[in-house]
């Protein structure tokens, strides 16, 4: 079991959560090459990693194929969400600053993996206006039903 510290942005965290709650208990590598297959795996099986809040590019961007060695390179197609920023590191930072100000946390802050869960658990709220420029209502209710049962899946582990 390792204790190096994991660096993560918020809005990856959250996702990872989502991908548990939907059911995800193994994981492939991505064709981008990012790091969301073994940081995933590595949380569910050491729910007490300490975890560091920082924004992209973390952990899971540096192997990217679109990270250049000081930010992400990639685009989102503009039919994608018209609303949003088209650049991800944009849209990242902007999902990422919403939830820091939702959390009371900022970057640097330290939780384990599971302190972390419980801290989205009790701040959460309503997390549509989180993700308003680029889900639908609909795909809102259904993430954020998966994120609940994906923070149990951390919490009971």
């Amino acid at each position: 079991m390792s204790t190096d510290t994991i660096t993560m942005a918020p809005h990856h965290y959250v996702d990872i959560l989502i991908s548990y709650g939907a059911g995800a208990r193994t994981f492939a590598p991505h064709p981008y090459g990012h790091a969301v297959h073994t940081l995933s795996a590595r949380i569910l099986e050491e729910p007490d990693v300490p975890m560091r809040l920082g924004f992209c590019p973390d952990g899971i961007c540096t192997p990217c194929r679109f990270y250049d060695g000081a930010r992400c390179n990639d685009i989102f197609p503009p039919e994608f969400a018209p609303a949003a920023p088209r650049a991800k590191m944009e849209l990242n930072r902007m999902l990422d600053l919403r939830w820091y100000e939702r959390l009371g946390a900022r970057p640097g802050d330290t939780f384990t993996a599971r302190g972390l869960a419980e801290r989205i658990r009790e701040r959460m709220g309503e997390t549509a206006d989180i993700y308003r420029e680029i889900h639908t209502d609909e795909e809102c209710a259904e993430r954020q039903a998966n994120l609940v049962r994906g923070i149990a899946v951390v919490m009971e582990r």
